[in-house]
C-alpha cells in the first residue's frame, strides 16, 4: 500500500509505516511459499491476481532504485487443479470465467493429464485445469524488501514501534498512539494556518510532509517563531525539495 500510494503522480500526502518487527521474522509474507495464480471462481480474485502477475513480471523496472533492479526469481510453473466426474461442471465454469478475464490456462482430460504428467495416477480423474503462464512461485521475502526499498525511495518513512491506540472523530482517524508513548497526528487536508494551530495545541515534535507543505508554511507571514518550539525533527518526502 505504501509503495502504490506514493507511486501515484497525483498523491500529495505523506506515508508513515509503523512496523513492530522490521526483521519480519514472524510475518506471514516471510513465512509463506510465495505463489500467484488466476484459477479462482470470482472475477475480483482473478483480476487481482492478473495484476499481481504482471507486476511481478515487471518488478525489475517498477521497483528499480538507483540502477539496482530486484529479481525475485519468478518461476511460471503453473498450478494444476484436478476434478472427478462430479466436479467437472464447476471446473469448466471456473475455467470459462478465468479465460474471459484474460487468464492463460488449459483444460486437460485424463488422457492429456497422463501424457503431460506421467507420474500422476489418473484413476477416477476426469479433468484438470493447468495454468500455462502468469502462475507460479517466487521469493516473497525478496518481494517484501524490494517494495520496502522502493517505498523509502519514494518518501515513505518506516518507524519501528507498535500502534496501541487509535483516536477517531466520527468516521475520521485523528491520531494513533504508539507503544513508545509517541503519538502520530493525522491532518486530513493540509492548511498552513490550521497546521500551525495543531503543532501548538498538540505539542508536535516530529513533522513529515511533502515539499509543497513546507513551501506553504514558509510563505506564511507574521508567524511567531515559537510556533515551532516543540518540533525536534522535520522530514520531507514524496518529491525532491526545490533548491
Amino acid at each position: 500500500i505504501a509503495y502504490h500510494l506514493t507511486a501515484r503522480p497525483d498523491f500529495r500526502g505523506s506515508v508513515v509505516v509503523i512496523e513492530r518487527d522490521p526483521t519480519y521474522a514472524r510475518a506471514s509474507t516471510a513465512l509463506s511459499a510465495g505463489g500467484v495464480r488466476q484459477q479462482f471462481s470470482t472475477q475480483e480474485n482473478i483480476q487481482l491476481s492478473l495484476y499481481g502477475a504482471h507486476f511481478i513480471r515487471d518488478i525489475g523496472r517498477l521497483l528499480e532504485v538507483d540502477g539496482d533492479r530486484p529479481n525475485i526469481n519468478f518461476i511460471e510453473g503453473g498450478y494444476l487443479f484436478l476434478a472427478t466426474p462430479s466436479g467437472v461442471p464447476v471446473l469448466e465454469a471456473n475455467h470459462a470465467l478465468q479465460k474471459s478475464e484474460g487468464a492463460d490456462n488449459a483444460l486437460l482430460d485424463a488422457h492429456a493429464l497422463k501424457q503431460r504428467f506421467p507420474w500422476i495416477a489418473t484413476d477416477g480423474l476426469a479433468l484438470g485445469s493447468l495454468g500455462l503462464s502468469m502462475e507460479g512461485w517466487f521469493d516473497p521475502y525478496g518481494l517484501l524488501q524490494a517494495l520496502k526499498r522502493k517505498a523509502r525511495a519514494q518518501g515513505v518513512r518506516y518507524v519501528t514501534d507498535e500502534v496501541v491506540g487509535i483516536e477517531r472523530t466520527g468516521d475520521r482517524l485523528q491520531a494513533v498512539t504508539l507503544a513508545s508513548g509517541a503519538r502520530i497526528v493525522l491532518v486530513q487536508r493540509f492548511d498552513p494556518v490550521s497546521t500551525l494551530e495543531t503543532i501548538h495545541e498538540r505539542g508536535i515534535t516530529v513533522m513529515l510532509g511533502a515539499p509543497s507543505m513546507w513551501m506553504a508554511l514558509n510563505q506564511l507571514i507574521d508567524v511567531d517563531a515559537k510556533a515551532f518550539d516543540s518540533v525536534r525533527l522535520a522530514l520531507s518526502g514524496a518529491a525532491k525539495l526545490p533548491e
